[in-house]
């Protein structure tokens, strides 16, 4: 009887030692994905925010993480189909972040500077009538 015990406690601790294993892998497994998900999920709002900053600069959409992360979000099944709809949109194909030229969007002017502008033209054209 004392042989059938063992065989007994032996069989309960090889299956105590395989379903603490499987446990193991599947926490993980879950770990290993979530923080795979996470990366992807902030390359690609990284890529989309540097999208709009370079094809529509000073937009509403322009530095809006919000919208980027719900738009990647929102999308996150169907990738293609948002860089498709956005190249089908602006005419110009996405590219990842850190491919964009380095160069300064154009430089807008400041609402200062577009007084200026239409200050020095009617003074142009009264002197000219």
């Amino acid at each position: 009887m004392i042989k059938s015990a063992n065989a007994g406690e032996k069989r309960r601790s090889i299956m105590t030692y395989v379903g603490w294993t499987i446990f193991a892998s599947i926490i993980c497994g879950f770990l290993i994905k979530s923080y795979v998900d996470e990366r992807v999920f902030n390359r690609d709002v990284k890529k989309l925010l540097a999208y709009y900053k370079h094809v529509v600069p000073g937009s509403i959409s322009d530095g809006d993480e919000y919208n980027a992360q719900y738009l990647v979000w929102k999308y996150h099944n169907k990738k293609n189909k948002l860089w498709k709809k956005l190249e089908d949109k602006y005419g110009i194909p996405v590219r990842e972040a850190d491919q964009w030229d380095e160069k300064e969007p154009t430089k807008k002017k400041t609402v200062d500077e577009e007084l200026d502008d239409l200050d020095s033209k009617s003074n142009g054209e009264k002197e000219d009538l």
